[in-house]
């Protein structure tokens, strides 16, 4: 998946949007999209995501897949954004945040089939007596709330009462798995908040999602960009090891187009011998997890005793009680396949690669 993703972006940005073979990528994009996010919905409901929480600015992460939210929504919808200018803090795990974002987006561009318009809103709310009585399962307390508006024709009582049932859709046989909205839940409650539907007056539904606010201020990152390589340019070297050549390839291509010096191994005993001959300093290990032969975790342990300072980012597709069986502990730099070249090029920029020496 993560090869079919990356190599449909890498079309869409050769291809100019007049050319007619254009809506046939856009359209592998987006099953791309939903395919990987049907994936990243499974892994959460069956508890088996490797989960990081982090203190995180909401409007930021936003911002921060705004293009994708457009490119998601079809022409006759309009995407609005109406982010509160100094928003508090939260903590959560960042992938998570960011499907609870798109699964209300795509869950409100869903419900307007003829057009409309989605407005995603954040605001800072303290809850209190009045709002825990009014909203059963919210506690009172400072919060962050993320809001999507539609202006569908609105959630009948029914459908409101069953929204956060694992498998309950109103979608048409084949177009919704009905993990969507309980995903969602799930990741609030996980996090210490709550969900609430509300009707529009007229029509139209909106989601609210109450995250815990937190006083410890954000160390704000630059927003991650399109891997077009021309806003940042970098020597680092990377050491990438992957079994699966077209991940493999992908991979080095996304970070290439990036700046990156890249190097690349399809095993961890080739990766090992590589690191051992390369001229100059490797400044990053990017590995997958489960390899045959010798494990990402075991390429790593043996890498860090020539260089402990070496940073290890882990690539996998396997649920959380795989990779842990390799030995891969909680807490630890890792990223779920499929990933974009957004999602991976904000994993490498959140790694000090000016810090680590050569092996």
């Amino acid at each position: 998946m993560a090869v079919i993703l990356n190599c449909a972006t890498f079309l869409s940005e050769d291809i100019d949007r007049a050319d007619p073979k254009r809506k046939d990528v856009d359209e592998i994009l987006k099953a791309g999209e939903r395919a990987s996010a049907l994936t990243s919905q499974l892994l959460s409901f069956s508890r088996r995501e490797i989960v990081k929480a982090e203190i995180l600015d909401l409007n930021h992460v936003i911002s921060g897949i705004k293009s994708l939210l457009q490119r998601t929504a079809r022409e006759s919808i309009e995407v609005e954004l109406d982010l509160f200018p100094v928003l508090n803090p939260t903590k959560i795990d960042r992938g998570q945040l960011e499907q609870i974002i798109m699964n209300l987006s795509v869950n409100a561009l869903d419900a307007m089939p003829e057009g409309g318009r989605v407005v995603v809103k954040t605001a800072n709310v303290a809850v209190d007596e009045a709002a825990v009585r009014r909203y059963p399962g919210l506690r009172s307390g400072e919060y962050v709330t993320l809001a999507v508006s539609d202006t569908g024709r609105g959630m009948s009582s029914e459908a409101r009462a069953r929204a956060f049932e694992p498998f309950f859709t109103t979608k048409p046989r084949g177009a919704g798995t009905g993990l969507g909205l309980s995903t969602v839940y799930g990741i609030a409650q996980q996090a210490g908040g709550h969900v609430i539907i509300d009707n529009g007056a007229d029509a139209g539904t909106t989601f609210t999602v109450y995250l815990p606010a937190t006083s410890v201020r954000v160390e704000q990152t630059p927003l991650p960009v399109d891997a077009s390589g021309d806003e940042r340019r970098s020597r680092e070297t990377i050491l990438v090891v992957e079994d699966e050549d077209g991940v493999r390839s992908v991979v080095d291509r996304i970070l290439s187009r990036e700046g990156y010096e890249v190097v690349t191994a399809a095993s961890g005993p080739e990766a090992l011998e590589t690191f051992v001959r390369h001229s100059g300093p490797i400044h990053l290990l990017l590995t997958d997890v489960v390899m045959p032969g010798m494990s990402g975790k075991e390429l790593a342990d043996r890498v860090k005793k020539a260089n402990p300072e070496t940073p290890v980012i882990y690539m996998s597709g396997y649920p959380e009680q795989i990779t842990t069986q390799e030995g891969v502990e909680a807490g630890q730099t890792y990223i779920q396949k499929p990933f974009t070249a957004r999602e991976l090029l904000s994993k490498v920029r959140d790694v000090n690669l000016s810090a680590t020496g050569s092996f």
